[in-house]
């Protein structure tokens, strides 16, 4: 298919002479570097025919399509020192958030400013809505771009033609010199166009695969993609957060030379040159370095980066310092587990000392005592454990009086009822009364004293509504619950597609989210029907009774039944566990009165 674009020379106008493509080259030669400017989209010979009607271009709404992404740093009103930060920070997120290869980002001064460009790594398409999704998605996620340049018939300045303002050409740049020059490095090389046989690209090859990231609306969140090389009092953004707070905030007397052995790790992995290294951070340490009454010199930055750079080292999101400085917007954040270095068995062997002589279980729950076995079954922090059983074998009350038993802060949420039964169940239960009784025992009762009997819930922050595990996250972050309850596993969101993809993608969010909450996580999870009914001659307790996906089983460090040997009608019930990865299982008899909501052990 032939693609066409608008060609303009001279002061930035529509002048709707629309070329093919392949023709702009030639007019670029004999413009012989005056001011030139072409379309940002990809048109369509709809585009010639438009053009040729109205004499303009003006109002022209067909289909388009983009091939490669422009991002415009614009210099503004800010400084210029700013402006290349902003074009750094950009090539650094493209890298290291958005897995671009280097190959792929050709850096250009555009004569005063910035363009950034790359192939279509989203994959926009062909229609007349791209110009929408284009600026939709890119405003999304990156903050320091100019959003004017995405409008459908809008020109952008091309290479090696001369900015009329600066006097400078639009140039290309390689990323090291992008990230090691100084601007008025840069303008210099401006001062003549610059053609190298190293510009030229070929992207026909490239392949997007960030379909799913595509913004069809606009957006009024907070950018998601955004880095930070420049010291200033901006938030950190979600590449490597740990290390932009650090650079931020400069030199600490104390951890000068820890600190820079990590930031020297992160510059390295970001595709810095050793020798461009060496210049940020001695850019970071100035005004240590100026300082008469410090040793921190330039020598001892030079020889610290020497020392990263030929020894390999490496830190992590469990690194002492990194840690401290962690925040849930990173990147790497929910894979910060897979984010470790490899540690040798002198660093293991002291952390699993100190770890287990100072471990109480003051944060745990012996569930085999509350059931009534003369042995402990403790669920700890970090664990995730399923809770299945028979249909109407009472598997949320058993929960329910599992929260009351232990009276650790909990995170509720309790998808499969109102607000109302659910309080009233927690009633009954800690009460011990039917709802007769329980009507007899607040009679008479001021409503002061009614409020009052409440507190005994005080423990328990109770929510109804179903969101997706990031957004838990989220919310359990402000209160630090040390048990987090989900009744029922499959209300939660997820955007996986089908349902056996939606409860794999659950059930490793919600391992993750034990881990990084340091809390134990129960999950509520439904048995299939053939495994469920006593009756049936599938009937079990097995791994394959969770209905969905194996996943399920895989990921939990311990599943629970709660089953009924005699049926619904019997008070009888029988707890007990198919898996639990670091102790003993679980078989006891209790018994459930449903009348009260009462689960107690079998006498």
């Amino acid at each position: 298919m032939k693609i066409f674009k608008e060609f303009v020379t001279g002061s930035v106008r529509h002048t709707a002479d629309i070329i093919e493509l392949s023709e702009i080259a030639y007019k670029a030669t004999i413009a012989n570097g005056e001011a030139m400017y072409m379309s940002v989209y990809d048109f369509t010979e709809d585009y010639v025919k438009y053009a040729k009607e109205k004499k303009s271009v003006a109002g022209y709404h067909g289909t388009v399509s983009i091939s490669k992404l422009f991002f415009d740093i614009d210099l503004g009103t800010g400084t210029t020192s700013m402006c290349l930060n902003k074009a750094r920070n950009l090539v650094d997120e493209l890298i290291n958030g958005w897995d671009l290869e280097p190959q792929y980002i050709q850096p250009w001064f555009s004569g005063k400013g910035f363009h950034i460009i790359t192939p279509d790594f989203f994959g926009f398409g062909i229609g007349d809505d791209v110009p929408d999704k284009v600026k939709n998605t890119l405003t999304h996620y990156f903050k320091d771009i100019d959003p004017v340049v995405y409008d459908t018939i809008r020109l952008l300045r091309m290479g090696n033609s001369k900015h009329e303002k600066s006097g400078l050409f639009k140039i290309p740049l390689t990323i090291t010199e992008l990230m090691s020059f100084t601007y008025a490095e840069i303008q210099e090389l401006a001062s003549e166009k610059r053609h190298d046989p190293k510009f030229i690209v070929n992207w026909s090859g490239f392949i997007p695969d960030n379909e799913d990231k595509i913004i069809e609306k606009p957006t009024y969140e907070t950018p998601k993609h955004t880095a930070s090389f420049e010291k200033t009092s901006v938030d950190s953004t979600c590449y490597m957060t740990c290390c932009q707070k650090m650079y931020n905030q400069g030199p600490v007397k104390g951890e000068r030379h820890t600190t820079l052995l990590r930031l020297g790790s992160w510059l390295k992995r970001t595709g810095m040159t050793e020798h461009v290294a060496v210049k940020i951070l001695l850019e970071w340490g100035e005004g240590e370095i100026s300082d008469p009454n410090t040793t921190f010199g330039r020598e001892e930055i030079s020889k610290i980066m020497k020392n990263v750079y030929d020894k390999g080292y490496t830190y992590w999101c469990n690194d002492e310092l990194m840690s401290k400085h962690c925040e849930e917007k990173c990147v790497y954040y929910q894979n910060r587990e897979n984010h470790i270095a490899f540690k040798n068995n002198e660093q293991v062997s002291n952390e699993f000392i100190d770890w287990f002589t100072g471990f109480n279980y003051d944060d745990s729950v012996d569930i085999g005592t509350f059931c009534g076995s003369h042995l402990p079954w403790w669920a700890n922090p970090k664990e995730l454990i399923v809770v299945s059983g028979d249909s109407g074998a009472g598997k949320s009350a058993f929960m329910q009086n599992l929260m009351l038993h232990s009276g650790l802060r909990t995170a509720y949420y309790q998808m499969e009822m109102g607000e109302e039964l659910d309080r009233l169940r927690f009633n009954k239960m800690y009460f011990q009364m039917d709802d007769e009784q329980l009507r007899d025992h607040f009679t008479g009762m001021s409503r002061e004293e009614l409020i009052k009997s409440q507190k005994i819930f005080d423990n328990i922050y109770f929510k109804s509504a179903a969101p997706s595990i990031d957004f838990i996250k989220k919310e359990v972050a402000m209160f630090e619950p040390q048990i987090i309850v989900i009744d029922t596993m499959d209300m939660i969101n997820s955007k996986a597609r089908s349902r056996l993809d939606q409860q794999r993608d659950i059930i490793i969010k919600l391992k993750r989210l034990a881990i990084e909450a340091d809390s134990i996580v129960f999950a509520v999870a439904h048995k299939t029907k053939s495994s469920s009914d006593v009756h049936s001659d599938f009937y079990n307790n097995s791994n394959n009774a969770i209905a969905g996906d194996g996943a399920i089983f895989q990921k939990a460090d311990k599943i629970l039944f709660v089953t009924t040997p005699r049926g619904q009608s019997s008070r009888e019930r029988l707890i007990v566990s198919s898996k639990n990865r670091n102790e003993g299982l679980l078989n006891q008899k209790m018994t459930f009165v449903g009348e009260k909501m009462l689960y107690t052990p079998a006498q």
